[in-house]
């Protein structure tokens, strides 16, 4: 499944002379071009190794986790949720043997539903994408103009409440197996609404909801793997306690365990800070979640001509006739690169810096309105207006992951 998510947004993974890369580091934007390859080759090559029949799959998929480390690094566009949970799974899979990465693997799943649930739980998520998805089966029964907005802004909630109940499900063993089997109902509604047929979401996010249905079946619903036994040593493998069963628990390589450990436990821990803006919103999990920080960037129309022919296209109207043109990033990169556009402030901000420099834009054609992740209550968002390149500049130096 990670090499057809790769090959379904294979063009965020190769260099593209239109769509800027976001480097994380200067030293990482320093890097020859070729250099930009090399994620790709890796994750594939490592992919490769591990279906091939071989005793040494943990090889490949060292090999699949520094790949897809490097390629975050070159390009924070790549952190796509799959691709973050695949160099997590990877590490797993790399240290440990089945019983034991199941059991790691457990919580961290869970976790994935349960921060994605209270990141639904907002303001912002029940007066939009909420009633987006609730107009879906809505309009099937031919009752999408029937309800009023307020009604279905309480009606979205239960997207949420339900995603919340099946990752604590998750958590407990006794109810891990039912909750299994309604996660991959969950999952395969999701690409019925999703699917082109309907919201017509990128092939990345229909294809992820496959892979999800796929793990809930080996992780939580196969018979057999819920045993009161198997439940005990959940939470002694998790943080690293001598597992009682040796020969299934005998990690592959014991400094690796450590270091996948201390990974997943990051993994879980993090995203509580999502808000507070220590951690980003969709490694934290926040899904289909509106209340993401942005960046909206405009361009005056004296500069239109340096821009790229596919970033032309995606240029709104010039509502106001003042000269400025706003540029639609999410559909910029749906079109490029197949992917929606990284959820973050600061990516965007970093993306229409490198664009304008990368295209000699006049220092003063640009403008950029940056606002803060929106109030859980509210919905209300802090705004900072930045004009010209010098203030995009000094705004940059306020965040850690940008290439300055």
């Amino acid at each position: 499944m990670l090499c057809v998510l790769l090959a379904a947004t294979y063009r965020l993974w190769i260099p593209n002379s239109e769509f800027p890369p976001v480097a994380m580091f200067r030293w990482a934007a320093a890097l020859p071009d070729w250099c930009s390859w090399i994620p790709l080759t890796g994750t594939v090559a490592g992919a490769l190794w591990v279906i091939a029949p071989s005793r040494s799959a943990s090889s490949g998929w060292w090999l699949v986790a520094l790949s897809l480390s490097l390629g975050f690094v070159l390009d924070q566009h790549r952190l796509q949720p799959w691709a973050y949970q695949s160099l997590i799974y990877g590490c797993v899979f790399a240290t440990m043997r089945p019983v034991r990465a199941r059991q790691i693997l457990i919580p961290l799943a869970a976790s994935v539903y349960i921060y994605s649930a209270a990141g639904k739980l907002d303001y912002q998520f029940v007066h939009s994408v909420g009633q987006d998805f609730l107009n879906v089966p809505l309009g099937w029964l031919g009752l999408q103009d029937s309800i009023s907005p307020e009604t279905k802004a309480t009606l979205a909630h239960v997207f949420p409440i339900t995603e919340l109940v099946l990752g604590v499900m998750l958590l407990v063993r006794k109810t891990r197996c039912l909750a299994g089997y309604m996660v991959i109902g969950l999952h395969a509604s999701l690409i019925v609404m999703l699917g082109p047929w309907s919201l017509n979401h990128s092939h990345g996010v229909l294809l992820w909801n496959v892979l999800l249905i796929v793990q809930a079946w080996f992780l939580f619903a196969q018979p057999g793997t819920n045993s009161k036994r198997d439940n005990r040593l959940l939470y002694r493998r998790l943080f690293g306690l001598p597992p009682r069963d040796k020969a299934a628990g005998r990690p592959l390589s014991r400094m690796g365990c450590l270091i996948s450990q201390v990974l997943v436990v990051i993994a879980i821990v993090m995203p509580a800070t999502e808000r507070a803006g220590l951690w980003d919103h969709w490694t934290s999990w926040a899904l289909y979640s509106p209340h993401s920080s942005r960046t909206s960037v405009e361009f005056h129309r004296s500069c239109f001509d340096e821009l790229p022919d596919s970033a032309r296209k995606h240029l709104k109207e010039d509502a106001d006739d003042d000269g400025w043109q706003e540029l639609a990033l999410d559909d910029w990169s749906l079109e490029e690169l197949s992917v929606p556009v990284y959820p973050q402030a600061r990516y965007q901000l970093a993306l229409a810096y490198e664009l304008a420099t990368l295209r000699d834009i006049e220092k003063t054609a640009i403008r950029c309105k940056v606002r803060s992740a929106a109030n859980r209550i509210s919905g209300r968002r802090e705004e900072q207006f930045l004009l010209g390149l010098k203030k995009i500049d000094q705004a940059l130096n306020d965040y850690w992951l940008v290439p300055r």
